[in-house]
């Protein structure tokens, strides 16, 4: 008996409340979304002696769980996405100090001193597409070597290398 009563003001708060959210709400802003959704908690309101009586307690609980739980899960796709996002800039900013060191070290081992390297990566893959080099010293034939060296070194094609001298 005093589970009917206790559904029956439950019954009246909600009628109240939905009544003054209705007519508290601007004239035609939400007020269809508003009545579908106040409609939904309506019906599992009512239904909800029947759910105790087949065995299916405290759905709205249950129903608040699995709103809350989808919560999470799109919460945590969107951090993966973040985390990886991260992770290829993180990778694409050491390939970069790698390669731009190794070709440094390159150029010192050759008695040419480096002084910039620039190297661009494909989006896709993050592999090396282009490597750009300034050196000290200018002349065909050591730009060819360092060009050739490089390109070696870094496993593309001396056509994405190029070497500009002082």
């Amino acid at each position: 008996m005093t589970e009917m009563l206790e559904w029956v003001k439950r019954m009246i708060f909600l009628g109240i409340f939905l009544t003054l959210l209705l007519q508290v709400l601007p004239a035609n802003a939400y007020r269809k979304y508003v009545r579908f959704f106040a409609g939904m908690v309506f019906v599992v309101t009512i239904l909800n002696p029947l759910f105790s009586v087949l065995g299916q307690k405290n759905v709205e609980q249950r129903m608040e769980r699995e709103f809350v739980r989808e919560d999470i899960l799109q919460s945590r796709q969107l951090d993966f996405s973040n985390m990886e996002r991260q992770q290829k800039t993180y990778y694409e900013r050491q390939v970069k100090e790698v390669v731009e060191q190794m070709v440094t070290e390159l150029g010192n081992s050759c008695g040419v001193p480096v002084q910039k390297v620039e190297v661009t990566l494909t989006q896709d893959t993050g592999a090396v597409a282009q490597v750009t080099v300034w050196t000290a010293v200018s002349g065909k034939t050591i730009q060819q070597e360092m060009r050739r060296q490089t390109a070696e070194a870094c496993g593309i094609g001396e056509q994405q290398v190029e070497v500009y001298g002082s």
